[in-house]
């Protein structure tokens, strides 16, 4: 019935490590698996691909467990998907290894169904390559669509802050959301440095031309080296300096020359690693000078930084309806665009999806 709820995915009990998969298998059937943490979820219909894609991951390091991208075959029939054969209405991992588990990354260059993750808080993909962000390993990885797993930005195991470089020369830190650039699909923004006031949104230019952000005078994001072969990794906004303290960030999201990103942790409070900014989703016209800030969601004075709830608040009936930047959220997360220019923010504490009506 419309608007009814269900299981579309996983059944309940197991060993809460997740569901073992055989590399190789054209995958388990979808009412059959059990599921562990499953988290940034992507649907696509496109291109002749149908198909959901999720990140589950188990919490601790170990073997026999679930640390894996998994993706469903939602199409009729069988498909090829990134290089491996689904059943149709079956789960397979697309990176990942339950036997091999969670913990440091390694089988670069290889299989990725053979490869082992850790903890991974984000991903994107066009239905030809997925980008994989893995944070705990201070790198972003890459699956290729014959199915092979590389990493192609960060050095994976050490951490650092290095812009203006190549990708495989870049140094990250806990790098979270991954954004492909809707007007130049072969690249794509990150969230870094996660686990800080202020994460900065850094930028992966695959093309041979420049990108420039902020234009005239702005930030530009140097063409790919050796005709292509070697990205180039450059900080396009840091909150810090370009806009104010801003908290950790989240959630990233574009429309048109518009770059989005929520920020502000639920249940942080003021002397906790400076987290106790505002509960805000701020906004940016890519092609402004300096990228400034042309729409904020939620308060942004300086007083949140001090009074008892911080920029969050539980939603009141007084808070429907208002302008956006008198709205208070509640630990904001995941953001995303509708086809119309809608905004949609995960308003993670209360519970609850807003929208903000498009306002450009």
């Amino acid at each position: 019935a419309k608007g009814s709820v269900e299981t579309y995915i996983g059944r309940a009990g197991g060993s809460g490590l997740g569901q073992p998969y055989t590399p190789g298998s054209t995958g388990d059937p979808r009412s059959s698996v059990y599921m562990r943490i499953p988290k940034h979820i992507y649907a696509h219909n496109s291109g002749g691909k149908n198909f959901v894609m999720w990140m589950e991951q188990q919490t601790n390091v170990g073997t026999n467990q679930t640390c894996s991208l998994k993706l469903l075959n939602r199409a009729s029939t069988s498909a090829t998907l990134f290089g491996f054969s689904v059943a149709s209405d079956a789960i397979i991992n697309v990176l990942g290894n339950y036997s091999l588990g969670c913990g440091a990354y390694s089988g670069d260059n290889a299989n990725a169904q053979l490869a082992r993750i850790g903890n991974s808080e984000g991903f994107a993909t066009d239905g030809d390559v997925i980008y994989v962000a893995a944070t705990a390993d201070h790198c972003i990885l890459k699956v290729d669509a014959a199915g092979a797993v590389s990493k192609i930005v960060g050095t994976c195991g050490s951490t650092g802050a290095s812009s203006n470089t190549t990708g495989a020369l870049a140094l990250l830190r806990f790098p979270t959301n991954i954004l492909i650039d809707p007007l130049n699909p072969t690249n794509f923004f990150f969230l870094d440095q996660a686990d800080i006031v202020g994460s900065p949104i850094r930028y992966v230019n695959n093309t041979n031309s420049t990108i420039v952000f902020g234009d005239p005078g702005g930030t530009a994001v140097y063409a790919a080296a050796n005709g292509g072969s070697s990205s180039t990794v450059t900080t396009i906004w840091n909150p810090n300096t370009a806009g104010g303290t801003q908290g950790r960030m989240f959630g990233l999201a574009s429309f048109g020359n518009r770059i989005c990103w929520s920020s502000g942790g639920a249940g942080y409070t003021v002397g906790i690693n400076g987290n106790a900014a505002p509960h805000v989703v701020s906004c940016a016209n890519r092609t402004d000078t300096n990228m400034a800030i042309d729409r904020i969601v939620g308060p942004s004075d300086a007083s949140v930084l001090t009074n008892a709830i911080r920029g969050g608040a539980p939603l009141g009936l007084e808070q429907e309806g208002i302008n956006g930047p008198t709205a208070r959220l509640n630990g904001p997360w995941g953001i995303a665009f509708d086809a119309d220019g809608n905004l949609y923010i995960s308003d993670r504490t209360n519970g609850i999806i807003r929208m903000v009506r498009r306002w450009f």
